[in-house]
């Protein structure tokens, strides 16, 4: 029974499953994986251990091979078949020493195979090992996941600031022969602080991918909302107007946010964008915001 896996300082503790049909072979691992801080759980043959599994995702599993109902080796094989346990490491701990054994616990996604009787320093050596082994693993999938959100992000605000860019052009092109010198200024000064915004974005980028921090520069100040809103609204009118789409805000002058500008305004654009993007012809879109409780 599993009760907490977080110590008083808030760490979490690595969770260890031992299987094994013999209690006096638990006994010895649970006295032996005591030196560690690490919360562990039980199971006396394979279909217990992946009922436990099901409640209780451990992040490491001992595994014996030879038991009733259920073998360790049927065990291995369904928990490399569930994506929700494929990636549970798993290490067998058996009398079987024959390398056709070993070879068939390896195939099945083991991460390791200790033969009984083990040496209790040597166990927990692979035991820390694997563990960190683990978390590393975590970790880059996590980094990589978050960049991936990242660029997603940033590709996705790239993308509508220079379809704006290319909007305000085409307008010119388009028009150039009606259109007074101050409409042509005017969609040039729009041009010039969209491209502003572009620029801002693609700096921020390129110091995060120098620095691999995996974070856009923050620098935060006090910002007024109506304002930032007010400019991404003005950038996106043209492709609003295409489609016949009412742009409102409802931003007050007295909002004000103390954040990062570029994020803010990443934040606003990729808003509206997709507000743009998915409201029918003739549709209205309001910009509204308001102070947290």
């Amino acid at each position: 029974m599993i009760n907490a896996n977080i110590d008083l300082k808030g760490k979490i503790k690595p969770v260890i499953l031992i299987v094994d049909d013999v209690p006096k072979n638990i006994q010895v691992l649970g006295t032996l994986l005591n030196q560690m801080d690490c919360e562990l759980a039980v199971a006396m043959n394979g279909q217990q251990a992946l009922d436990t599994i099901a409640r209780v995702k451990p992040d490491l599993i001992l595994l014996d091979v030879m038991m009733p109902v259920m073998d360790g080796h049927e065990v291995c094989r369904r928990l490399k078949k569930a994506d929700e346990t494929k990636d549970i490491p798993v290490i067998f701990i058996t009398a079987k020493t024959e390398t056709d054994d070993i070879t068939t616990g390896f195939e099945l996604g083991a991460v390791d195979y200790i033969t009984k009787p083990f040496i209790g320093n040597e166990l927990l050596a692979r035991v820390k090992t694997h563990l960190s082994l683990k978390r590393i693993k975590e970790t880059l999938q996590e980094e990589v996941a978050a960049k991936n959100k990242f660029f997603s992000i940033i590709s996705h605000d790239l993308r509508g600031s220079f379809g704006i860019i290319l909007s305000f052009v085409q307008l010119i092109k388009e028009n150039r022969e009606v259109l007074t010198a101050q409409e042509i200024d005017e969609l040039l000064d729009d041009i010039g602080n969209t491209s502003k915004n572009t620029l801002n974005l693609l700096e921020n980028l390129l110091e995060w991918a120098r620095a691999q921090t995996g974070r856009i520069k923050y620098s935060p100040e006090k910002l007024n909302v109506q304002d930032l809103v007010d400019e991404i609204l003005t950038t996106y009118q043209p492709i609003a107007g295409n489609k016949q789409i009412e742009l409102m805000s409802s931003v007050h002058s007295e909002n004000f946010v103390f954040a990062d500008k570029n994020m803010v305004l990443l934040i606003i654009r990729n808003l509206v964008s997709n507000a743009v993007k998915f409201t029918p012809k003739e549709g209205r879109i309001e910009v509204s915001a308001k102070e947290a409780q």
